[in-house]
């Protein structure tokens, strides 16, 4: 107890992750004078005691993805921050491309203890018919990317489909988009059409998925 209130670890509580917290405790503690090594090494069970401590103080760092069913309103407001798309789309711009087709839109949450932050969206609509769903559009905010946001959104929207009877899932993407590409490709979706442009990064690229 004395070797903790002299030398307690200096936590940024603003790190992205509690994997970065371990890491910078575990580099502080192994960075502390000779006096803690014990028997030739450093005595690292009293990190192990320091990471239980403090795990109910550091129990709001950890973060889920949830997904929900939501409205063009919340879409708009996700969208702001999608540097890629046009950001000043608003809620008629969305009404109108769906149309009065079947749809469904999706927001991603962060949930950080008992907040929830808005950090990824998608809008899908019954747009060829014939058994297929199509995905329009679908972002992350990019800070919080990697985190498993498109991969939850992604299989709530197969599950909605195929719930609905649909048989394929289709989205279309631009080759200068290769994160969204890796993803489609990496999870199943084939290559089906290709509308070519004067700028070779701007083809559009239509991928299908049976579902």
């Amino acid at each position: 107890d004395k070797i903790y209130e002299e030398n307690k670890l200096d936590l940024d509580i603003r790190l992205n992750s509690r994997e970065e917290q371990r890491r910078k405790a575990v580099e502080t503690f192994l960075s502390e004078k000779p006096g803690y090594w014990k028997d030739g090494k450093k005595h690292v069970t009293r990190f192990k005691y320091f990471v239980e401590t403090i795990k109910d103080s550091l129990s709001f760092m950890q973060k889920k993805v949830i997904v929900k069913e939501a409205t063009f309103d919340d879409v708009v407001k996700v969208n702001k921050t999608i540097l890629e798309f046009d950001t000043s789309y608003n809620k008629e711009y969305f009404k109108e491309r769906c149309g009065d087709k079947k749809r469904l839109i999706i927001v991603s949450y962060l949930q950080v203890h008992i907040k929830e932050l808005p950090i990824g969206y998608i809008v899908a609509y019954d747009r060829f018919g014939k058994g297929s769903f199509y995905c329009w559009m679908a972002a992350v905010d990019p800070k919080y990317r990697g985190k498993g946001a498109l991969k939850a959104m992604i299989k709530y929207l197969e599950t909605w489909a195929k719930k609905k009877g649909y048989r394929q899932l289709r989205i279309k993407t631009r080759n200068r988009r290769r994160e969204m590409l890796n993803y489609l490709v990496k999870y199943g979706y084939n290559f089906v059409d290709v509308i070519k442009k004067e700028d070779i990064l701007e083809n559009r690229i239509l991928l299908q998925k049976e579902i």
